[in-house]
């Protein structure tokens, strides 16, 4: 994020971030990879919103951002060397845990697995800070487009789509993270 970017415009873009998410609403925003179009977990309006907008056919697992690791251990058992490789990775990194310890329809992959990254974005972190929930979040962009790095390159339909588009001037990152797969025996497998 540009280093210009000042704390309290973080602070008051999380705070109009935050009304959107717990109203039910679709929030746009950028991450430490690129931006991202997300929703609270359990708005079933907002999960079914986020589907059809992107055109998905099917409905495959989506990622969700958690705040740190205390977080995230709510919601799956961390193996060693998920912990491992979160300590050795400096890049973003998405982990795919094969079950979660808790229900979340929508989210889970078809087998029950859960996607999760943990970002170190300013925004991310300040909106997770006040959350205290998960983040559901997918790219800002329709299936088979590429992903948006910047905010000029989000396709007007998922602008307009969004019930909030944060108004900060670019990701973090504008590459996308590193995916492993961890398997039940707790094996990683990279998938990108």
């Amino acid at each position: 994020m540009d280093e210009s970017v000042s704390k309290s415009l973080i602070q008051e873009e999380s705070e109009k971030a935050l009304k959107c998410l717990q109203s039910g609403g679709v929030l746009v925003y950028p991450t430490d990879t690129v931006w991202g179009i997300g929703c609270l977990p359990h708005s079933e309006s907002g999960l079914e919103r986020i589907q059809t907008l992107k055109n998905r056919l099917t409905k495959e697992g989506l990622i969700v951002l958690m705040r740190d690791r205390s977080v995230l251990k709510e919601y799956v058992d961390v193996p060693v060397v998920a912990e491992h490789l979160m300590d050795e990775v400096q890049e973003p990194l998405t982990l795919i845990y094969p079950k979660s310890k808790k229900d979340l329809p929508g989210i889970q992959g078809s087998n029950g697995s859960l996607a999760v990254r943990i970002p170190i974005h300013p925004f991310c972190q300040d909106l997770l800070q006040h959350l205290d929930l998960p983040l559901v979040s997918t790219s800002a962009n329709m299936s088979g487009d590429p992903a948006p790095k910047f905010r000029n390159e989000i396709d007007p339909r998922v602008l307009l789509a969004a019930d909030y588009v944060v108004n900060l001037p670019s990701s973090g990152g504008a590459m996308a993270s590193s995916i492993y797969k961890i398997s039940l025996e707790g094996e990683l497998e990279q998938i990108r």
